[in-house]
């Protein structure tokens, strides 16, 4: 059998793209993002729009959603959430 030095493989450019895409997207690239400057958002809205947000209707304020966060370093870099039997939590402790 002859191979044709000048044949090449075509990957469809949706296929490469997708398969980029999820290589790009793995989780295991590095910390978990970390949430945005939550009591900075004035508004219900723009609050529940912001990464890791949550608004706090007690209290009328954007808070950062501890309870989304799932990685101790990124729980602890929070000035409102603490690391306890592997959740992250809203308060003080």
């Amino acid at each position: 059998m002859r191979v044709s030095s000048t044949r090449r493989l075509a990957i469809p450019r949706v296929l490469a793209a997708t398969v980029l895409g999820m290589i790009a997207a793995c989780p295991d690239d590095g910390p978990a993002e970390a949430p945005e400057d939550c009591p900075a958002l004035q508004d219900m809205a723009s609050c529940e729009a912001g990464t890791g947000c949550a608004w706090d209707p007690e209290d009328g304020e954007c808070v950062v959603d501890c309870a989304a966060i799932e990685e101790r370093a990124t729980c602890n870099d929070q000035d409102q959430c603490f690391w306890l039997d592997d959740v992250c939590h809203f308060g003080v402790l």
